[in-house]
């Protein structure tokens, strides 16, 4: 089984290409984040079932949630 994630060019931040190899922990939780969607579906979305767009304030909540309210999401 394929447990690769490519991103193609144009799609990235800087237009570079990339490919992932998944670890079986994020192929676990992947796969329950894509159980009963169709191929075309969003794989992140809300219990409503609404895409997950922008998780930036929530990040910032948990942040300061964690004794870290400047923390970036890339840190």
């Amino acid at each position: 089984m394929n447990r690769t994630i490519r991103l193609h060019p144009g799609g990235t931040k800087n237009d570079d290409a990339r490919c992932v190899v998944m670890t079986d922990a994020v192929y676990m939780l992947l796969s329950e984040c894509v159980r009963g969607k169709k191929g075309d579906d969003y794989v992140f979305t809300r219990r409503n079932g609404k895409p997950v767009r922008d998780f930036r304030k929530r990040w910032r909540n948990a942040c300061i949630a964690a004794g870290v309210p400047e923390a970036l999401f890339h840190d």
